[in-house]
C-alpha cells in the first residue's frame, strides 16, 4: 500500500488502509475475549495479532506525519 500510495501520489490510500485496518481489528477486538481465552496458544496468537496491527498502524501513522498517543 505504501508504495502504490507513492507511485500514485497519493497519500489518502495509506489512510484508507489505516482506517479498514483499524476498522477490522476493532471488530476482532469486539468478538473475542482475548484476556479470557482458555487457549493459551490461541490466546499468545492473538497478543502477537494485536502487536502486529499496532506496529503497522503506527507505521502508517508515522507516514502521514500524525503523532500517536502512547496509551488509550
Amino acid at each position: 500500500m505504501v508504495e502504490l500510495s507513492f507511485t500514485d501520489k497519493a497519500p489518502n490510500k495509506i489512510c484508507d488502509y489505516i482506517y479498514d485496518l483499524a476498522s477490522t481489528f476493532n471488530r476482532f477486538y469486539h468478538d473475542n475475549k482475548i484476556i479470557s481465552e482458555e487457549n493459551n496458544d490461541k490466546k499468545a496468537s492473538w497478543v502477537n495479532l494485536i502487536s502486529l496491527t499496532m506496529k503497522v498502524l503506527e507505521t502508517g501513522l508515522e507516514l502521514l506525519g500524525i503523532e500517536t498517543p502512547e496509551r488509550m
